[in-house]
C-alpha cells in the first residue's frame, strides 16, 4: 500500500496504481470532461491518466469544473 495526499486528505492506495484508477474510484460524472488532475503540482493530460502511476508520498489534486453563477 502507498500513502498519498488526495485533495488534501491522506489516503491509502495500491502502490503503482494509475491516476485513472484513482479517478474512477472517485466516481466522478463525465470523467474526461471538466476534470483536471495534477500529480505533485503538475497537471497531467487526460490522455496520460492511464499510464501515470501514483507512488507513496505523491500528492494528487482533482478539480472538477462546473457551470453556474
Amino acid at each position: 500500500m502507498a500513502k498519498i495526499i488526495l485533495n488534501g486528505q491522506e489516503t491509502e492506495v495500491q502502490e503503482g496504481i494509475s491516476l485513472l484508477s484513482i479517478l474512477e474510484q472517485l466516481k466522478l460524472p463525465s470523467l474526461k470532461f471538466g476534470i483536471a488532475a495534477a500529480l505533485n503540482s503538475e497537471v497531467v493530460d487526460s490522455e496520460n491518466w492511464e499510464t501515470t502511476k501514483v507512488r507513496n508520498g505523491d500528492s494528487v489534486e482533482v478539480i472538477r469544473a462546473f457551470q453556474g453563477g
